[in-house]
């Protein structure tokens, strides 16, 4: 029954975004409200762990994703602005005339170097953008890019340090 609780917000947000198109910012809210809902009811949250729960997820989401996320698209707009995003695109188009090589340098080389600079999905969005700007379908970019980003890593977030502790109970990170 717990199992069943706690995936229902997560079917919720997929349902509404996915099949009733409704937008994010909405899904997201009617997605808090039915998990503050389940917390209160389902697992007998008391209101003050709900807030403080809510108060640390949020910090963790500003701070460090949020801001690296912002920093990704400031540099990627800062690169359109100053024109050197179509200084980058010619060189990597002018690589080669083959597509395949195009679609690995951009995915796997430029990508592993934006993981191993920022992570958080910097290395997916800023090749799929190169890739759609070469004239690739946007699915298609979408699809190898996030195909790449797996290839060259063994963890999540791996341009950011992440602590963990192992079984002796020492910080590695």
């Amino acid at each position: 029954m717990t199992l069943i609780l706690a995936i229902i917000p997560v079917l919720l947000l997929i349902i509404l975004m996915a099949f009733f198109k409704m937008p994010g910012d909405k899904s997201s809210i009617i997605s808090l409200i039915v998990t503050t809902l389940i917390a209160i009811f389902g697992f007998a949250f008391s209101v003050d762990n709900l807030f403080y729960s809510f108060l640390y997820g949020a910090l963790k989401a500003v701070s460090p994703i949020l801001i690296i996320i912002l920093m990704a698209i400031f540099s990627y707009n800062v690169l359109l602005k100053t024109k050197k995003m179509e200084i980058i695109k010619q060189q990597f188009a002018s690589i080669s005339t083959d597509k395949s090589i195009q679609v690995l340098l951009l995915t796997w080389g430029f990508g592993g170097l934006l993981e191993a600079m920022a992570g958080f999905g910097t290395a997916v969005a800023i090749p799929a953008a190169i890739l759609i700007s070469l004239g690739f379908k946007p699915i298609f970019s979408a699809t190898v890019s996030l195909i790449a980003s797996h290839s060259f890593r063994s963890d999540r977030n791996s341009g950011i340090g992440t602590s963990q502790r192992n079984e002796f109970g020492c910080i590695a990170s």
